[in-house]
């Protein structure tokens, strides 16, 4: 049977389409590689839970041998930390670490109740240790040069020398694990026992929250990192392990909290016992996802169908 040219190419320009598009999403993710050798040595990895961007793309990782090692983006080691960290880092310690425009580093300490500056030459410069600290979980530098530290159930507002210009303890948090900046001002949190993203503006004020708990797809079981890529879409982490069953996902969304797409994340060898991944970053097009687990960084390409108008730009 011969099909007409005027029906293939009706065929190719609306139908196809449409059902292309049944099957895509806005926003993707591509597994490429991972890189990571196990051991205790430099430029090993034993339990790696957090990892950073420096300002011109090196990756830092924090590990609980402990050590905070440098990688560039292809994996390949640099360097370990050379600064002298305090007695209380062991392997006990939660620890992050930010980097600001001038290269400082800005290092809290979970148990420790503490955050450290380091010059760009790793040299201590300044220890914040106000008494209403109690369990430090994250610190996002704004462009003014302020930082938000997610403590506990609580947000606050520090200045540069990181005393608290404002308390945010009306917005019910319960272990908030991970801080985000929109373009707009606007500060988005995982709020990670509450199994919610919540947005406030620069005031304080909620803008808006998304929530739904459970195992699907299209729930939260643990949120507990987050980060926007270029076209301000928002990455959540989303992990747990729960009835000896391990649940993690990337979820997509828009910033006014549109779901875009959700990606199951699963073991990189079929052979290894476990994974779990803690943490990631964004750098430029890829997504670097610290597996605890596994004992490596799995790295991703973000792919985009321009053909899509659900992305945030579009909002």
């Amino acid at each position: 049977m011969k099909i007409s040219h005027i029906a293939l190419t009706f065929f190719m320009l609306f139908i196809f389409p449409v059902l292309f598009s049944q099957n895509t999403f806005a926003v993707e993710l591509q597994f490429i590689n991972s890189f990571g050798i196990s051991g205790m040595n430099n430029g090993e990895l034993f339990y790696p839970y957090q990892i950073s961007l420096t300002r011109t793309g090196e990756l830092i990782i924090i590990d609980k041998k402990p050590s905070i090692q440098f990688f560039n983006i292809e994996g390949n080691f640099i360097s370990s930390w050379t600064g002298e960290l305090p007695n209380e880092v062991n392997q006990r310690e939660y620890m992050t670490i930010t980097v600001d425009q001038k290269n400082n580093y800005y290092i809290t300490l979970e148990n420790a109740k503490k955050v450290l500056k380091y010059s760009s030459k790793k040299e201590l410069e300044m220890e914040w240790n106000d008494k209403s600290f109690s369990w430090i979980e994250a610190l996002l530098l704004t462009e003014e040069g302020k930082f938000y530290l997610a403590d506990n159930n609580k947000l606050m507002l520090l200045n540069q020398q990181g005393q608290i210009e404002q308390s945010f303890e009306h917005l019910d948090l319960w272990q908030p694990l991970s801080l985000a900046l929109s373009s707009d001002g606007n500060i988005y949190i995982a709020d990670t026992n509450n199994n919610k993203i919540k947005v406030i503006n620069p005031k304080g004020e909620l803008v808006m929250e998304w929530e739904e708990t459970g195992t699907e797809a299209n729930q939260f079981i643990k949120p507990r990192s987050i980060a926007f890529d270029e076209k301000e879409n928002l990455f959540v982490l989303d992990s747990e392990i729960k009835d000896d069953t391990i649940f993690s996902y990337i979820k997509i969304y828009s910033k006014t909290g549109k779901l875009l797409n959700t990606i199951e994340l699963t073991k990189i060898n079929p052979e290894n016992e476990s994974f779990f991944p803690t943490d990631f970053v964004i750098y430029q097009d890829k997504l670097y996802l610290v597996d605890m687990a596994e004992q490596c960084i799995k790295v991703y390409q973000i792919l985009y169908d321009t053909s899509k108008d659900e992305t945030s730009n579009s909002e």
